[in-house]
């Protein structure tokens, strides 16, 4: 990978690190609880695996083992075209 196909950016906690311009992706993950509900969970998750196509799937979820399987699938795609990418 070339110099200026990488950005550094600031880790946080985590430190620092390169990132390719060629290859991010994106998700946001909104979380608030309905009160009322028999099921109160409610999660809104917004992805893209190419971040020049804008957010590409929203997705409303009511169970957290489906937001840890969306998070999942999500990060196998993203590694999958990545690596065709590559």
């Amino acid at each position: 990978m070339m110099a200026t196909d990488t950005e550094i950016t600031s880790g946080g906690s985590g430190g620092w690190g390169a990132v390719s311009k060629d290859c991010v992706g994106l998700m946001n993950i909104r979380v608030w609880l309905e009160e009322g509900s028999s099921e109160p969970l409610r999660v809104q998750v917004n992805l893209t695996t190419d971040v020049s196509a804008g957010f590409e799937r929203t997705l409303a979820l009511t169970q957290a083992p489906a937001l840890v399987a969306a998070v999942e699938e999500w990060l196998a795609e993203f590694l999958r075209k990545a690596k065709e990418t590559s």
